[in-house]
């Protein structure tokens, strides 16, 4: 699901079991939040006019040929970055070919790499909840209308549809928010509107 202009990307897994007599029903969200400011300077960037375009052609003319002269070493430090990656590429190469139980894991990619660990406004905060919620009420109620079209129970279901709804909790930057929280066997959890 793609949502505030492909700021935020969010997927989810659903998965079902079933083993023997019981099922077991999994949801997990995946959740790309919006890329680093750093990246998004460009966008800042103000409309250049005659007057920019002209200070840019200055500074090209007296800092150009001050740059060519410093180029060749900046070539040097990044044909020897280059060649770094290359020899340790080679050697993970020749790890694979060795090794039978090499983990072939899948690394991190581009937009989650750009990733910032916070939301830009709060309603992309809201939004994630509401979309995670929308598809966690779909999947009981289609889980209950399956359930009763083949004449099997659903009350038991349906009093903790409620419970499964209000019961999870959001982690983010290490903060801990949750709507209801109850621990331990016989814990209730009570919340009050003040």
């Amino acid at each position: 699901m793609h949502n505030w202009e492909q700021e935020l990307v969010t997927s989810y897994f659903l998965r079902l079991s079933i083993q023997g007599k019981n099922m077991f029903v999994e949801n997990k969200r995946f959740l790309l939040t919006p890329i680093q400011d750093r990246y998004r300077r460009i966008d800042e960037l103000p409309y250049l006019n005659r007057l920019g375009t002209l200070r840019i052609l200055l500074a090209a003319t007296v800092l150009g040929p001050v740059k060519a002269v410093f180029n060749p070493f900046i070539m040097y430090a990044r044909l020897a970055e280059w060649s770094k990656k290359f020899w340790k590429e080679w050697e993970r190469r020749k790890t694979i070919k060795k090794s039978v139980q090499f983990d072939y894991g899948a690394g991190q990619g581009h937009r989650q790499a750009c990733s910032s660990s916070q939301y830009t406004h709060y309603f992309q905060t809201a939004d994630g909840t509401f979309y995670t919620q929308v598809l966690e009420k779909t999947v009981l109620d289609s889980l209950i209308t399956f359930l009763e079209k083949h004449r099997i129970d659903t009350s038991d279901l349906r009093e903790r549809q409620t419970v499964i709804m209000n019961s999870g909790i959001v982690v983010q930057s290490g903060n801990v928010n949750a709507e209801s929280l109850a621990v331990g066997s016989g814990a209730v959890a009570l919340k009050s509107h003040t």
